[in-house]
């Protein structure tokens, strides 16, 4: 019995499944009974023959068990089967041989222990009751009858239900134990890996907010630079001036300072839109819409040196428009960045603007349209989310367009973007139209 405890708890170190298992203990109890019929002495020939039948059955049955495991044909009710098998069959054997009422009716605890082996405790009980009336059936039907009340005999049905209620605690607690240790097994892994995709989002992200600061002082350090750059032009700029008014229609070198002069003033408005798009926004006003898209786009395309994209625009939105100047040109400024990051080899840059109105309100729409690398279907989802991009290196952070939509939400609009991969990009923004009083001045 301690042999058998044994093998069924280190089944495990075996690696065999349930079914093995109970395989195995039965085919133990088929040779221990294998030998017990062929040694035993006092077994007469018939008594022998009808023992050998038996033998041969209960070889039959634990072939068909260990076919059906293979197969994956479990009948809902192999464990009623099986002990119902295992009864009749090693009773039939012990009646034969030595007798139910011998030593070796201790076999008997063996069936007990099979039944219970994985089946819960409410399953066993019945299977033990149901052995143990047998059992009495073949007391009561041997040559000689014994006293059912002797103590001894007493004793024996409830070692069947202590070891019954044992062994099936046992089993269901184990069974119990490896299904937790499945599902912890199972969850560690899944935190595993989300675990490990969390680190290289969080790698990601780090690597972007580093890039951010280092965008964020390099903007202080060109603003800083463009005050700089701005005294010494307004120097230049006002002696070309005067030597202009001085110097005669009619001198040779007149066109040249007039060149000059033309190039220190499109450097002196470079110098103030850059400072103007840097500074904090201040209270909402009106402008001039399509200067400050022109200006943007200018801009954009001055800090990408996109000499081989091209720029055209239709701006048809001619009344003035409320709002922040630095934010509308800083919306506009990064749809169109990304744009020409987008065309590598060139292309074209297609700025538009009209007016429409929805929901009772007229709105301002804003297009940017590029004939660029477009952007994938999955991307294109997510593609206002902070640290989207796709962008490699230090080219982007992945903050611009989640800044842009943030701004644009502000505003009560909304954006929009259309793409097809391999055949460019369009991104549509949708501002809010406010009325203008007409005594306000227009901020150019």
């Amino acid at each position: 019995m301690a042999f058998v405890s044994w093998f069924a708890l280190t089944r495990k170190s075996l690696l065999l499944s349930e079914s093995g298992n109970l395989l195995c203990l039965r085919w133990l109890l088929w040779t221990l009974l294998f030998f017990l019929t062929l040694y035993h002495g006092d077994a007469n020939p018939g008594s022998s023959l009808s023992s050998f039948l038996f033998l041969g059955l209960y070889a039959l049955s634990n072939i068909l068990l260990w076919w059906l495991a293979h197969t994956g044909a479990i009948p809902p009710h192999r464990g009623a089967t099986a002990f119902l098998l295992d009864t009749v069959l090693v009773g039939g054997i012990l009646y034969k041989t030595v007798g139910v009422d011998a030593d070796l009716y201790l076999i008997c605890f063996l069936l007990v222990y099979l039944s219970s082996l994985g089946h819960r405790l409410r399953d066993a009980i019945p299977f033990t009751f149901l052995g143990g009336l047998l059992y009495v059936a073949l007391l009561m039907h041997q040559d000689k009858p014994l006293e059912l009340l002797n103590p001894q005999m007493l004793l024996r049905f409830p070692l069947f239900f202590v070891i019954a209620i044992y062994t099936s605690y046992l089993s269901e607690e184990t069974t119990r134990q490896r299904t937790l240790l499945r599902k912890l097994e199972s969850t560690q892994a899944i935190l595993k890996q989300e675990l490990k995709a969390t680190a290289g989002e969080l790698d990601k992200k780090q690597a972007a907010l580093i890039q951010a600061e280092k965008l964020s002082a390099m903007g202080h350090m060109a603003g800083a630079l463009a005050h700089e750059i701005r005294n010494p032009l307004s120097v230049i700029i006002g002696y070309v001036c005067d030597i202009l008014e001085r110097m005669p229609p009619s001198h040779s070198d007149r066109a040249a300072l007039a060149a000059v002069d033309r190039c220190a003033q499109r450097c002196n408005r470079l110098v103030e839109n850059l400072l103007r798009f840097a500074r904090l926004p201040k209270e909402k006003e009106p402008f001039n819409l399509s200067e400050a898209l022109e200006e943007s786009v200018m801009l954009a395309r001055l800090g990408r040196k996109a000499l081989d994209v091209k720029v055209t625009t239709d701006l048809r939105v001619e009344s003035p428009y409320v709002g922040r100047r630095s934010e509308i040109e800083q919306v506009v400024v990064n749809l169109c960045t990304n744009a020409i990051d987008a065309m590598p080899k060139g292309g074209t840059l297609t700025l538009r603007t009209e007016q429409t109105r929805a929901s009772g309100r007229d709105w301002v729409v804003i297009s940017v349209q590029d004939t660029g690398v477009g952007i994938p279907e999955q991307l294109r989802k997510r593609i206002f989310e902070p640290f989207i991009t796709t962008k490699s290196g230090t080219q982007g952070t992945g903050l611009g367009l989640s800044i842009v939509s943030d701004i644009v939400r502000a505003y009560g609009g909304c954006m929009e973007v259309q793409s097809t991969p391999g055949q460019g990009a369009i991104f549509k923004v949708y501002l809010p139209l406010e009325a203008v009083d007409s005594a306000l001045p227009v901020a150019a």
